[in-house]
């Protein structure tokens, strides 16, 4: 993976005497002395055989009054043009209060977001642009939880860089003694100690300063953008029901095969099931499929749990799944026909449907307590 990346214009350099956890440290404390930041990062992601481009520029500014889930101590502006599989051109501000978006000349914009409303609207390739490292108090030293190890240094960019290998072990289901292991490769300018590129999965993100402590002005956090076809103003509770199939609601039927025969979704009436729209490209649809497991194994074939995996084919999805240890049903859906049909919009999308086929109880993103809320939602359903 790392030749795929870096092969062309990397090299191996001369080693100097700092371990992982020293260069980390380092980093971050250069970090720390920073207020603001102007850098450009050119991200990849490599979508089975496309490439999707994320050429961003983005400023952060640290403001440890701003209290909020997802940027609590800074605000932000990012410029980013999308280009391969599809393009888009995107503008995001954040002020400490508001969050405004425009997208291919329509504005959004959300009073006083909460989190999970935040990373609905924002997505997780946008959310991955904005390294809070570089201004958050404690810098980069969340990677000192991981395991760290310093591998051949390399040129990224012109840029002579250390390479440090993180990985993060956690456990694939609520108290199993199986971990799963994820990787992330950082690299950091020998000279600034600040990032010059990472890796994680299959995105990769290179990084060039333009100014250490930015000059800021107050409209940087508002759009610079001023012509739109359209404009909407948001609620936490208006983004909650957006692009989810309302309760009560007949759940739409889709076909798929198993075993090479075709079947529907309305073969399964009579039966309470829950529909998981993942992939194996998503990090919050995997933090989500514990708990999805656990669910299978409680109701056993008293409900029928199904993982629609979106974009993956069906061999990729089933082997992360035998890997892993997840035993519910599998529907491949690699060219989005079912994910279509249910307007999914953000990863992962859950659904539980009662036995005549009725929408019960949706909902987008990860759910840290889906286990008890669903169970309930079920239980109730079962009595």
């Amino acid at each position: 993976m790392l030749c795929m990346f870096f092969c062309i214009n990397s090299k191996t350099t001369h080693a100097q005497n700092l371990d992982a956890n020293q260069i980390i440290e380092k980093s971050s404390q250069v970090s720390k002395e920073s207020q603001s930041i102007k850098y450009y990062v050119k991200s990849y992601i490599f979508d089975n055989k496309d490439t999707i481009t994320f050429n961003s520029t983005i400023i952060l500014s640290k403001d440890l009054a701003i209290k909020h889930p997802i940027f609590s101590g800074y605000r932000f502006n990012m410029n980013v043009q999308i280009s391969g599989k599809y393009e888009s051109e995107i503008e995001v501000a954040y002020d400490g209060q508001n969050l405004e978006l425009i997208k291919d000349s329509e504005l959004t914009i959300l009073r006083n977001p909460n989190g999970p409303t935040t990373m609905r609207k924002l997505n997780l390739d946008l959310y991955m642009l904005i390294l809070k490292g570089f201004i958050n108090p404690d810098g980069f030293n969340f990677l000192l939880k991981r395991n760290l190890e310093r591998i051949d240094d390399k040129i990224i960019n012109g840029v002579d860089s250390y390479t440090i290998k993180a990985t993060n072990s956690f456990p694939i289901s609520p108290g199993s003694n199986k971990l799963r292991e994820s990787i992330t490769y950082w690299y950091f300018n020998k000279k600034t100690y600040l990032p010059t590129a990472y890796i994680q999965g299959n995105r990769k993100f290179e990084i060039t300063i333009l100014e250490k402590n930015y000059k800021q002005k107050p409209s940087d956090f508002t759009l610079s953008k001023t012509n739109y076809s359209h404009q909407q103003i948001l609620t936490n509770e208006d983004v909650e029901k957006e692009n989810l199939i309302a309760k009560e609601n007949v759940a739409p039927n889709f076909t798929f095969k198993e075993n090479g025969i075709v079947k529907q979704l309305s073969d399964l009436k009579g039966n309470v099931v829950i529909l998981d729209f993942w992939g194996t490209w998503c990090p919050p649809c995997i933090k989500s499929m514990p708990n999805i497991q656990q669910i299978h194994e409680k109701y056993g074939e008293d409900i029928k749990v199904i993982g629609i995996a979106v974009k993956d084919t069906k061999k990729k999805a089933k082997d992360f799944m035998v890997k892993n240890g997840y035993t519910y049903k599998l529907i491949s859906d690699q060219d989005y026909h079912i994910a279509n049909i249910y307007d999914v919009a953000m990863y992962p999308t859950l659904y539980i449907i009662d036995q005549n086929g009725i929408v019960k109880y949706g909902e987008k993103g990860y759910n840290a307590n889906g286990f008890e809320v669903w169970s309930k939602i079920i239980d109730k359903i079962l009595r």
